[in-house]
């Protein structure tokens, strides 16, 4: 079938896919997307959010059947939005540039909606590559966070086709009525948690969200995250996707469960920990969504008790970050005077073993004095002997203090606790050859 657009007609269907330097993944996405097996007309979108690394060059030459609009912002939902509002398609299907799909994957994406009036959007299978399963939708968890259902399953094998509590914005077909009267993808989201807000929105207006097992999507997951942290600092992306999703979450709570907000923003870490540049405009924002619909009067009547437990939040940041910087200037004193004591330590017990090797050599020289010093020998060996086995036994008790110390302070001296108890060991070593030397020169000299 022929991706090129028609006039909108039963059936026809719209593919936006959102692009950010997406170059890596944007060849094998667009020749699965085009070479879909549909009974009706679609034609496949790229919103490009700006990208530097040529694939819009690539996609225009490449794939000059694919239509390109460029935004003019890094918005994945805005992005979205206006992929859906360039066509007239019946059906809007959202789709991750990392992704492969089979040639029968929008057929059976959209056949539950051609179906069945009722239903708003559909969920396929979302499967990592190497075959588990990343996504049947969408699902509820305790305290108010949401996840992919069937997250990690070894296979997808059983699952059955079914109503869901929202689709996965990975790979998502939605109907036009439903998407417009729902508002499409909240912007403020961007990205993380906008699938869930939408799907709660079209579900309170009525419309049901459907999973079908038949229509498969394989996905490398998270590929915009790892970008990131090509890109900027280490770690950068693992933030920013923190960061996102639990300012998102408290929109959504705000948004649809207003009662439970207060309690959820005196538990924040967005508030604990985010910069308070992001804090002030992810609470204007959140302000916002707390009073759309019908809950404008509870956000009066809430404000004064927000305002004390933000209030309580602050101080308790503010009592955290002092308290961490006093923990880590005593910690840091206490590694350094750690440090200190273990060099010393080291050194003496080095001064120690060549007075000992040193105590050794006279023995022997004595021994071969002959018979009349043996005696002497011997008594002042054992002697030798018992002081190191009383040494070895204090080590071994000042050992296991330090250890405990250390342990406390550090768990890095740990190694230095074990080298010591090396020593030890290798002393005793040492002692229990020289006892046996001992005994084979008493024999050779009886």
């Amino acid at each position: 079938m022929s991706a090129a657009r028609r006039h909108p007609a039963e059936g026809t269907a719209s593919i936006v896919v959102v692009n950010w330097n997406g170059r890596e993944w944007i060849e094998a996405c667009l020749m699965s997307a085009l070479a879909q097996e549909h009974d009706a007309a679609f034609d496949v979108v790229l919103v490009d959010n700006g990208s530097s690394d040529g694939s819009v060059a690539f996609v225009r030459e490449r794939f000059p059947e694919v239509r390109i609009l460029e935004n003019s912002q890094n918005n994945y939902a805005g992005a979205n939005n206006l992929g859906a509002a360039s066509s007239g398609s019946e059906f809007i299907v959202c789709l991750n540039t990392d992704t492969r799909l089979p040639t029968s994957w929008l057929q059976e994406l959209l056949a539950p909606l051609r179906e069945d009036p009722s239903i708003g959007g559909v969920t396929p299978l979302v499967l990592f590559e190497d075959g588990r399963v990343n996504s049947t939708g969408i699902e509820t968890l305790p305290g108010f966070h949401w996840r992919d259902r069937d997250f990690g399953r070894a296979s997808a094998e059983g699952l059955e086709a079914g109503e869901v509590e929202g689709i996965s914005g990975c790979s998502a077909a939605w109907r036009r009525s439903c998407w417009e009267q729902v508002g499409g993808l909240d912007e403020d989201f961007h990205m993380y948690y906008e699938d869930v807000d939408m799907s709660l929105r079209a579900r309170r207006d009525g419309w049901r969200l459907w999973f079908t097992p038949s229509s498969i999507v394989h996905h490398a997951y998270n590929a915009s995250i790892r970008k990131l942290q090509k890109i900027g600092s280490r770690g950068a992306g693992d933030a920013l996707k923190d960061r996102l999703g639990e300012r998102n979450r408290l929109f959504v709570i705000a948004r649809h469960y207003p009662r439970l907000l207060i309690e959820a923003l005196a538990t924040s870490r967005f508030l604990l920990h985010e910069k308070e540049s992001e804090v002030r405009s992810g609470i204007e924002l959140l302000f916002a969504k707390w009073e759309e619909d019908e809950a404008t009067e509870l956000a009066r009547r809430e404000l004064v008790s927000l305002a004390l437990r933000l209030r309580t939040v602050v101080l308790e940041r503010e009592a955290w970050a002092r308290g961490s910087e006093v923990e880590l200037k005593v910690r840091d004193q206490s590694v350094r005077s750690m440090r200190r004591h273990l060099d010393q330590a080291a050194a003496a017990q080095e001064a120690e073993r060549r007075s000992w090797r040193a105590r050794v050599q006279r023995l022997e020289d004595q021994l071969r004095d002959g018979l009349g010093i043996r005696s002497r020998a011997e008594s002042e060996a054992l002697d030798l002997r018992g002081r190191m086995v009383e040494q070895a036994s204090a080590y071994e008790t000042q050992g296991r203090r330090d250890r405990e110390a250390l342990r406390n302070a550090c768990s890095a001296y740990e190694r230095e606790i074990a080298h010591r108890e090396g020593v030890i060991a290798e002393l005793k070593r040492l002692l229990a050859e020289r006892d046996a030397e001992l005994e084979r020169q008493r024999a050779r000299s009886s």
